[in-house]
């Protein structure tokens, strides 16, 4: 074994970090003590921008106070779970901090999902108050008593409009919350509208609650690309070291930047990096509800933002936007993607793209989960962020890459394993859910806590962490090889006429065990009714840049690949289609059944 194979994998990418970094040490404070203790330094500072009605951190902290004297005189008290069902809007960050303040645990959950998977989420965290987008009340009709919920405090999109747009709201985006129906809040006695519940705080004076280092301070829900959703119990701690890390990683930050906010709240992502983040460094968040990525060039001209999370899909529409043809975007000092893989061939566009609008960054990858707060590996800094790597885990993050049957550590460059996280962000465990809770920890020999991840990759020379797939997605043959997505995923990408591509293990043929991979494409519309010569050319693709037992067997066309909510690509309902719509390559299936026999 060569001298550099005996260096431990966390000497290679601390290196990218001075002392004071790695000597960070979290703050015991809740997440309420955390900003209005930060906001001190910046009170006439713009922390929120919502629809252009701009929310100083001076308001932004007696709003947040008002809101916690409103929950108290509802009766919620240290360790009730409130459920908020809620998209981004200032109430929502209210409350976030008005609960944190009392103690109380804030429950997000997604408006747009099935009533019935909302009802679920309700029940299991026991909650007696939930407060809702008033749009998504129909849902919550339909299971409210089904639930212990007593009482509904109902917020309209509009309650913090500027004056104008208030008085000439309307309604376009209802769809995604009520399934297209519209009605008034029904005279039940059990909802509240958001201006009656602030009254009743009137005269009630909440004291904020110390800090416990154990201590539930939000529950967010899993994705559920892989699986049932599951509530992730974070902690103050948890989310703060976040917070405190972004700021020593790297990423040019100072009071005022323009944090363009478009991921929701019930994700991770968008709680702790699009809301916690920004505003614990004092910058001016622009609240974005409803994100749609055909309009990101007019919010990017508009706000002219600093910084922003996404998705690699939501990059997409800004490639071909006539609006920024020309346009000068170095003002962005850090566009972030995390939440799915970005493939490499999306990546060489987004930065020829960026670099044709004079920014001097590259897309800022990174790479994390619910269950670690939402981000333990960022690119910011450009000698992190090589083309398909995920940069470096957080200052205070400590990684492992472990065989996934032995769990022996690998300290071998380019190797293969799963990847496992100790530190501070490491999640409290999964709510109500013990047997989850020991199949997702683990604790080494010297007893220190980690998370398996259940995704597999490998670190180069350089400290680099790239990423290859979830050990779920990885697609086990007949023959037992194994076939990791992203690499058919990668080269499909790179011919001419592929817009979007997923690659995804069906059924394999004759019922044999294993799994085969299917490929999934989208074509450019110019190249729309050839399939067939195109699925040629992909077959000849792959063969000659792949090895033989990692090609597609496979193929199917379709106009869209199917994505959840939040915006990752929905494999569960690529894989239940199996090959029914798809066409087979004869001889990849004949040189299958000689290899398998």
């Amino acid at each position: 074994m060569s001298s550099i194979n005996n260096i431990k994998l966390t000497e290679r990418y601390k290196k990218f970090y001075s002392e004071e970094a790695l000597k960070l040490q979290v703050p015991s404070k809740t997440l309420y003590e955390y900003i209005t203790e930060g906001a001190k330094g910046y009170k006439n500072v713009t922390a929120l921008n919502y629809f252009d009605r701009k929310i100083s951190y001076g308001s932004l902290v007696k709003n947040i106070d008002a809101v916690a004297d409103a929950y108290k005189a509802m009766g919620v008290k240290k360790g009730d779970i409130v459920t908020l069902v809620m998209p981004t809007l200032p109430e929502t960050i209210y409350s976030l901090y008005g609960l944190n303040k009392i103690g109380a645990v804030t429950h997000f959950v997604d408006p747009r999902i099935p009533a019935k998977t909302i009802k679920d989420a309700i029940n299991e965290a026991e909650s007696n108050l939930v407060v809702i987008i008033d749009l998504c009340h129909p849902k919550i009709d339909k299971i409210i008593d089904e639930t212990n919920v007593d009482k509904i405090v109902a917020v309209s999109s509009a309650d913090s409009l500027p004056l104008l747009l208030n008085m000439g709201y309307k309604i376009k985006e209802k769809k995604s919350y009520s399934d297209g129906t519209s009605q008034p809040l029904p005279d039940n006695g059990k909802y509240l509208k958001w201006h009656d519940f602030i009254k009743q705080g009137k005269g009630t004076k909440a004291e904020k609650v110390a800090f416990e280092k154990d201590a539930v301070a939000v529950i967010e829900r899993t994705g559920g690309t892989t699986g049932v959703p599951k509530g992730v119990m974070l902690s103050n701690e948890n989310i703060n070291s976040v917070a405190l890390e972004y700021k020593h990683c790297g990423i040019k930050n100072e009071p005022g930047q323009v944090f363009l906010d478009i991921m929701p709240p019930f994700l991770a992502y968008g709680l702790i990096a699009g809301i916690h983040m920004p505003l614990s460094l004092g910058m001016t968040d622009v609240l974005i509800p409803q994100f749609d990525p055909t309009k990101f060039d007019k919010l990017l001209l508009k706000y002219k933002p600093a910084h922003f999370m996404g998705v690699p899909t939501h990059y997409e529409p800004l490639l071909t936007s006539k609006r920024l043809e020309g346009k000068d975007l170095s003002f962005l000092i850090s566009p972030g993607a995390g939440g799915d893989t970005t493939n490499i061939e999306l990546e060489k566009k987004i930065n020829a793209f960026l670099e044709a609008h004079k920014c001097e960054t590259r897309l800022a990858k990174g790479y994390g989960m619910t269950e670690l707060s939402s981000a333990v590996c960022v690119c910011i800094k450009n000698e992190c962020n090589e083309l398909g790597s995920v940069g470096i885990p957080l200052p205070l993050v400590e990684a492992e890459i472990r065989n996934p049957n032995t769990k022996e550590v690998i300290n071998t460059p380019n190797e293969i394993g799963e990847w496992y996280f100790s530190g501070p962000s490491v999640m409290l465990g999964y709510l109500n859910n013990e047997e989850e809770n020991k199949k997702v920890f683990f604790n080494d020999e010297n007893g220190k806590k980690w998370i398996k991840t259940g995704d597999l990759g490998y670190i180069d020379e350089n400290g680099l962490f790239f990423h290859q797939a979830r050990s779920k997605r990885m697609i086990v043959r007949p023959d037992g090889h194994n076939v990791f997505p992203s690499t058919i995923e990668n080269v499909l990408a790179t011919h001419k006429a592929v817009s979007d591509c997923a690659v995804v293990g069906v059924d394999s043929i004759n019922n044999q065990q294993g799994k085969l991979p299917k490929a999934v494409v989208v074509l450019k519309d110019e190249f729309k009714g050839y399939e067939k010569e195109i699925q040629e050319e992909l077959e000849k693709l792959c063969s000659e840049n792949l090895p033989e037992r990692d090609v597609a067997y496979f193929y199917e066309f379709t106009d869209k690949i199917p994505m959840t909510p939040a915006g990752k690509v929905d494999f569960k309902k690529l894989e239940s289609t199996g090959i029914e719509n798809a066409n087979a390559s004869d001889v990849k299936i004949t040189q299958l059944v000689k290899t398998i026999k």
